[in-house]
């Protein structure tokens, strides 16, 4: 094997050094109320770059160096060294083509987002204990701000797959019994799911129920009682026999 040990251990360090700094500004974020306005550092908060993989622009799982002294995910710098034998970076040519595992990124990378999902965790959680203290609209943007995360950290995987980690992760926080993942069919003008805590494909139309009410007018909502809510559509608790009690749709 060639030896890229120095560049390794000086890329690696770098990026270490960047997501500690990283880590230490989201642990910092976990102390300020979760009644944010829009202007506060969790609604701006910009990722790492070196987390990117300068070819696919996505959250990399699996980094690799390379001897132009870059780290990009696996699958897509073997993709490219497939065909070229030039940087995908500076276009130079590459001493050679070998690529080695960067660990110490995707450790930082693992690392990273745990703290920050721990933040916004901490927050949802304040703010469920205190309703009375916070706004609909404060929940709702940190709930969406994790759903962010969430997305960022998965964006290599399948559509289903993402979809089942954001919801298995909302179900968790809240405490919720169950939860569905609906998406719009334009042509039928149904919201499908196939992505839920029923195992069942579930379909209501687009202007039924609160999902409904959520998806025509992207006004998300928070119920305490969904029976005595007008806009509730009971035909999925008669379908399934399961019986909602509060819910929150976004």
């Amino acid at each position: 094997r060639i030896n890229c040990s120095e560049l390794y251990t000086f890329f690696s360090s770098a990026s270490l050094a960047m997501a500690s700094a990283s880590l230490q500004a989201a642990l910092e974020l976990g102390d300020v109320d979760s009644g944010l306005p829009d202007e506060s550092p969790v609604s701006q908060w910009q990722h790492p770059p070196s987390f990117y993989c300068p070819i696919s622009q996505q959250c990399m799982h699996d980094p690799v160096v390379l001897s132009d002294g870059h780290s990009y995910e696996r699958r897509y710098i073997e993709r490219w060294l497939s065909e070229k034998s030039t940087s995908p970076v500076n276009g130079l040519q590459l001493t050679h083509l070998a690529v080695f595992p960067n660990h110490s990124l995707r450790n930082a990378i693992e690392e990273y987002f745990q703290q920050v999902f721990s933040v916004h965790r901490r927050a949802i959680r304040k703010t469920i204990s205190s309703p009375e203290g916070c706004s609909q609209t404060s929940l709702l943007r940190t709930i969406d701000a994790l759903m962010q995360c969430s997305l960022l950290i998965s964006a290599d995987m399948s559509m289903e797959m993402i979809l089942q980690q954001i919801m298995d992760e909302a179900k968790t926080l809240l405490g919720a019994d169950a939860a569905s993942v609906f998406l719009v069919d334009a042509e039928s003008q149904e919201l499908v799911s196939e992505v839920n805590s029923c195992g069942e494909v579930l379909r209501i139309p687009i202007s039924k129920g609160i999902a409904g009410h959520v998806a025509t007018t992207g006004e998300p909502v928070i119920i305490r009682d969904a029976y005595q809510d007008a806009r509730f559509n009971q035909t999925v608790d008669k379908n399934t026999g399961y019986r909602t009690r509060s819910m929150i749709c976004a």
